[in-house]
């Protein structure tokens, strides 16, 4: 796939108060520019996909169910739904490695902008871009492509929901974004009008909190829950937008005859590295957690191929049943739609006895 086509990040300097914070930073920072482009030139240059209308594939079924007979473009439709797995593995890994990206590069530049505080926020984004990822990949491998056929449907509705909701959970009605009155969402009963709620026909797709995901990725990749707990001090209101810009924390002198030891503390707009200076053994080890953490999200790349061959097998099982039970289907020159690349005729459209009707 060609490299993304998005302007190339600018040759920034890492600002000069964070390199000379210790002798071991050049080399972590190093880290975690190639990790970066690593990422980055993983990415297609867009990702596009194809899927039909729900509302068309219900009515269109309705009507089915009626005639006892299923239209040919109920068929295919039905045929690339159940592509979804594959559809959706395809966005979280577009989606995650992009905002990944953009992350690193708006932290080195936020950096060199002197704002430690924002780029500690960029960094707690891509931790947990990387926990979501790595839990779907960890989902898909659960596929067992040798279970019984009824365990197969099972598992297809399944990871559809669970890749779902890593994808397109949300606490937000986005529908009613577009449809209500600005006053009205903006309002005091803004929150109960655009709230999410979960219908009895679709999906609950209500986000979830991300601390379970972190947790896990923190069993492959110790010290991530630490280093989360310490980025959320900078995004909070808590202490860490204090000591994020302590310009210097300098002992003055005590008043004659008072021995009060006093220390002065200047906050300013400019380099945090009165901050940085008093903790450099604790920042060095910060930033190469933030380093690992990137070239563990690299490594995680490297299992899309095998996830996605997975998810193509789950479909064509599936699809291929559906085919063998409706031999009427008079269009085996289309792609098939598992995701495979060929013709219906040598992929899915199969003559062999069904495992299940």
């Amino acid at each position: 796939m060609a490299p993304i086509d998005i302007e190339s990040p600018q040759e920034i300097e890492w600002p000069k108060w964070l390199l000379d914070t210790e002798p071991a930073f050049p080399a972590i920072l190093n880290r975690l520019d190639l990790a970066e482009a690593t990422i980055r030139s993983s990415l297609p240059k867009k990702l596009t996909y194809t899927r039909p209308f729900n509302r068309w594939l219900r009515s269109e079924e309705e009507k089915a169910i009626q005639t006892r007979n299923y239209s040919d473009g109920f068929l295919y439709g039905k045929l690339i739904e159940n592509a979804e797995p594959l559809r959706l593995l395809d966005q979280v890994v577009y989606a995650r490695s992009l905002a990944v990206t953009r992350e690193a590069q708006t932290a080195k530049w936020l950096l060199n902008r002197n704002d430690l505080i924002g780029a500690m926020v960029m960094y707690r984004g891509i931790l947990e871009q990387s926990a979501n990822l790595a839990s779907c990949f960890r989902e898909v491998a659960k596929i067992d492509a040798a279970a019984p056929f009824d365990d197969t449907l099972r598992s297809h509705v399944l990871l559809i929901e669970f890749l779902k909701l890593r994808t397109h959970g949300t606490r937000i009605e986005w529908t009613k974004l577009f449809s209500l009155d600005p006053d009205e969402i903006f309002g005091t009963k803004g929150k109960d009008l655009i709230g999410y709620k979960p219908g009895e026909d679709r999906m609950d797709l209500t986000a979830k909190s991300v601390l379970g995901d972190i947790d896990k990725l923190d069993r492959e990749l110790p010290g991530t829950r630490a280093t989360y707990d310490i980025l959320c001090e900078f995004l909070h209101p808590n202490v860490g937008g204090c000591i994020g810009v302590t310009g210097s924390a300098q002992p003055v002198p005590a008043a004659a005859g008072v021995g009060t030891p006093l220390v002065e503390k200047t906050l300013w707009a400019g380099p945090p590295v009165g901050f940085v200076l008093e903790g450099a053994r604790f920042m060095s080890r910060l930033f190469e957690q933030f380093a690992r953490t990137l070239e563990h999200y690299a490594g995680l790349l490297n299992q899309q191929p095998e996830a996605r061959k997975a998810c193509v097998a789950l479909v064509q099982r599936i699809n291929r049943q559906i085919l063998t039970n409706n031999p009427s289907f008079k269009h085996p020159y289309l792609e098939c739609p598992c995701g495979s690349g060929n013709k219906l005729r040598f992929c899915c459209s199969t003559t062999k006895a069904p495992e299940h009707n």
